[in-house]
């Protein structure tokens, strides 16, 4: 019961944090590529779009939602662990270096909530981006690289750098989607669809090979020269495997849908329905991760 709590809890903060900063950064990319005779309007707030993507604000929301939760799962695993009651979580918080670690990542989601629930004005755009980048931060002593005495500041740079660009990848993939059937349904023009694409298709460009790379890192540093039958004989290496699999099939999707924008076509709404739904079992297999030890431990 207990593991089980601290995986959903881990998970379900993955996915607040690649919401927020997924819909951060395409909101501050909306405002920095528009023409400036354009962004006077745009200086306000989603309501301001007589076409209001009504299905992304649902989504920010229930991310928001998750983000005030999972801070009282964290709490809840840890004094379950500990097998203490919650009168004692303030003492734990002032004087254990878990219960500063908490205190921050505590903030962190909950100013990134309250920033997910406001009108996506420019001024929120940024700030949400602030707080999402300063919760991957603060994620980065929840797994391992809380642990890493060796690399203490590099572990945890890796960690946020790998939250922070699938957050892009597959924040920005999940809003960008949302957005084109909100204007879809309103008989918005193909160009501006064609614009919403390209705009992430270029982000994704830059920030999935990234993301693979921070995560590659970051697995080569836990795994430390381990031999590949000891790794594979692992519980953590064939979970590892299973979500480099995953991984990889996505890729292929991605590099598929970015040729079709390429040569001015939308991408196919069922590979990108696919692309999500091996994204939320990528953010389970992670959580299960990073409640594990690697070979050798």
């Amino acid at each position: 019961m207990n593991d089980s709590l601290v995986v959903w809890a881990r998970a379900l903060l993955y996915l607040g944090a690649l919401a927020a900063i997924g819909r951060g950064l395409l909101g501050v990319m909306r405002w920095t590529q528009h023409t400036p005779s354009s962004t006077s309007a745009d200086d306000n707030n989603d309501a301001t779009d007589p076409r209001p993507d009504r299905q992304a604000r649902g989504v920010a929301v229930a991310a928001a939602l998750v983000l005030l939760l999972v801070p009282f799962l964290l709490a809840r695993q840890q004094l379950l662990a500990l097998e203490m009651p919650w009168s004692e979580l303030a003492m734990l918080v002032r004087d254990t270096g878990w219960g500063r670690g908490f205190a921050v990542l505590t903030v962190t989601a909950w100013v990134t909530a309250v920033a997910l629930c406001l009108p996506l004005s420019r001024t929120v755009a940024y700030g949400l981006l602030m707080s999402a980048s300063a919760l991957a931060v603060a994620m980065g002593g929840l797994g391992h690289a809380a642990a890493d005495a060796q690399w203490p500041i590099a572990a945890r740079v890796l960690d946020a750098m790998h939250v922070w660009t699938v957050g892009a990848w597959m924040g920005g993939l999940l809003f960008t989607w949302l957005a084109t059937r909100a204007g879809a349904a309103h008989g918005e023009h193909s160009g501006q669809v064609d614009a919403r694409w390209q705009r992430f298709s270029g982000v994704a460009t830059v920030v999935a090979p990234l993301a693979v790379m921070s995560g590659m890192l970051s697995g080569a540093r836990l795994l430390n020269g381990q031999a590949p039958r000891v790794i594979l004989g692992s519980e953590y290496g064939q979970m590892l495997l299973v979500k480099s699999g995953l991984v990889l099939v996505m890729l292929v999707i991605g590099a598929r849908q970015r040729s079709r924008i390429a040569r001015g076509e939308l991408p196919a709404r069922r590979s990108v329905a696919v692309e999500l739904g091996l994204a939320a079992w990528v953010l389970l297999v992670t959580a299960t991760l990073t409640g594990t030890e690697p070979p050798g431990e």
